[in-house]
């Protein structure tokens, strides 16, 4: 299985989707932040205060996750524009405690028991694992690990939720808020998904990326070298796969 790093997000947002009878876009979450905002990236805050390291300290710790991650969120810089925000996908995933459960059930690959790996922990399907800490705290901005093919049939499944009934409620992505993969091309956003004019992404640090096309499903799901990673080579071709997706007769 390889980790998908923040593809985490998209799975996430469309148990909310799946769930949104019982999860309401609506409904508050915290200090004035509706379900629907957190899940679009509307919060109202930066992302200053996600930092990866210490948020692995709260893990090891079996810290409670969503206090940690709310005292961080409050007292990050405030932003009127949509921001990409790491802490608030944290808060959500504990506001939704199974949703590995509801992952799993959705793609007719249950999870099971909460397992020990080493020093960390984790709830199983055949073709994935979804991290958590100790005591059952689901993490959120990233934690899920998949095969090739099940990020695949992930894609698959979701399509006609993410491309055609997410239209609604879609949220405009300034064009220099986001540096990551697709930087420049990416005009919208809805439930952990990237969206050009036709084609949906999920995306994952670094390059990691689920594709939604009209006509196709598309992956690059690869094991990071986390030493030496592909942020530190700008002319790998994965930087290249959006681009690829959106003209395919360029690839």
């Amino acid at each position: 299985m390889i980790h998908t790093m923040s593809i985490t997000k998209a799975a996430i947002g469309l148990m909310y989707h799946i769930h949104k009878d019982t999860y309401r876009r609506n409904t508050l979450l915290i200090n004035g932040i509706t379900i629907g905002m957190a899940l679009n990236m509307r919060t109202g805050y930066t992302d200053d205060q996600w930092k990866y390291d210490d948020f692995r300290k709260q893990v090891e710790m079996d810290s409670d996750l969503s206090k940690y991650s709310h005292s961080k969120l409050i007292i990050s810089p405030k932003s009127c524009k949509w921001q990409y925000n790491n802490l608030i996908y944290q808060i959500l995933a504990c506001n939704m405690m199974d949703v590995a459960d509801k992952f799993g059930d959705y793609m007719g690959d249950p999870a099971g028991e909460l397992k020990k790996e080493g020093d960390l922990y984790f709830k199983h399907g055949k073709s994935w694992k979804w991290e958590h800490t100790k005591s059952g705290h689901p993490l959120g901005p990233h934690g899920l690990w998949m095969t090739k093919d099940f990020a695949k049939k992930f894609g698959q499944k979701s399509k006609d939720h993410v491309l055609r009934m997410s239209r609604a409620e879609r949220t405009d992505i300034p064009r220099s808020a986001w540096g990551g993969i697709g930087a420049g091309k990416l005009k919208r956003y809805w439930s952990g998904w990237f969206f050009t004019d036709k084609n949906a992404y999920a995306i994952g640090w670094v390059a990691q990326v689920i594709a939604l096309t009209p006509n196709s499903v598309k992956t690059q799901i690869y094991e990071e070298n986390w030493d030496d990673d592909v942020s530190n080579h700008p002319d790998d071709i994965k930087w290249q796969f959006i681009n690829c997706v959106e003209v395919p007769l360029k690839c």
